[in-house]
């Protein structure tokens, strides 16, 4: 018989604590509730749990340390965390945004408003993916782009984007990387055809191809790491603040690529004289992100060429 999902509630209100408690154990959730948050981190070093909400102001530790203790426990490192306040600041919130919290609330609470958001993080619904905003569009096609030319000193061209609903690689040499966020969350993926990743394997080592060029795949993580980096940079200047994946090189001989984001991905091809690349995005919205970034490394597949 599977567990029942597990929620931790830290806050050094008494009455509010047995509140909330008793109004998510009716919820049939296994509930554990502590007045003190180094005791609360002393149950998330040996507990997993499913969500976790804790109070802002507490003496010894606040609600953001709290937070960035729990992002680097082996068991709770990605537990979904929500953030109760009657005195957050904005700038309390960006921190806590960047920590990895999925929202704050604020106090007071409707105990009904706090049971429907447990209940979307502990059983989510269907995701449906965004709509690609042009400026995130503009972003990820000017930043590979921009690491292409920096490169290649060569023209490129940009061609029209399209959907596409296929897992296939995006190209002989392709690279998956995760992003996550409160607001955002999804993957983009960089796939090189043979012709592109000869001309870049040629610039790097001055007109010569040492080896096979499945030799050097590692160059394709190394610059969807710098596109990834340009894109999160965008995003941050639309205020969608998202983390990117560890650039940890993965060799697989697989048929399909995962994305942590059902639906349809948005191919943004760069062409050039000899070579193509192409950046697949794939977004979804950002609630119940931490439940799903659940691979958060780059990973660098073969496969069959760009057709």
């Amino acid at each position: 018989m599977s567990r029942l999902p597990r929620v931790l509630i830290v806050d050094d209100d008494a009455d509010l604590l047995e509140l909330v408690a008793d109004a998510l154990s009716a919820m049939q959730l296994d509930v554990t509730a502590v007045n003190d948050p180094v005791r609360a981190l002393g149950f998330a070093s040996f507990m997993k749990f499913d969500v976790v909400i804790t109070d802002f102001d507490m003496p010894h530790l606040n609600g953001a340390q709290v937070a960035s203790v729990l992002k680097q426990t082996d068991l709770n490192s990605r537990t979904p965390l929500l953030v109760m306040s009657g005195n957050v600041g904005q700038p309390d919130i960006e921190r806590l945004e960047k920590i990895g919290v999925i929202e704050v609330l604020h106090k007071p609470v409707a105990i009904e408003t706090l049971q429907a958001k447990i209940s979307s993080l502990i059983r989510p619904p269907v995701k449906k993916i965004l709509a690609y905003h042009p400026q995130i569009v503009a972003a990820c096609t000017d930043g590979i782009a921009d690491v292409l030319r920096f490169y290649l000193d060569k023209p490129l061209d940009k061609a029209k984007p399209w959907l596409k609903n296929d897992r296939r690689p995006p190209g002989l040499f392709s690279s998956l990387i995760n992003i996550y966020g409160r607001r955002v969350y999804g993957t983009i993926g960089l796939g090189l055809d043979s012709g592109m990743m000869a001309e870049l394997v040629k610039k790097l080592y001055m007109g010569e191809i040492p080896g096979e060029l499945r030799d050097h795949d590692g160059m394709v993580g190394e610059i969807l790491n710098q596109v990834a980096g340009k894109v999160k940079s965008s995003l941050t200047e639309m205020g969608l603040y998202v983390h990117i994946g560890l650039p940890e090189m993965i060799n697989a001989n697989v048929s399909e690529l995962q994305p942590r984001v059902s639906g349809r991905i948005l191919v943004m091809p760069i062409k050039m004289d000899g070579g193509v690349a192409c950046l697949e995005l794939c977004l979804g919205s950002g609630i119940n992100n931490e439940r799903l970034a659940e691979n958060m490394t780059t990973e660098v597949f073969l496969s069959q060429d760009i057709e």
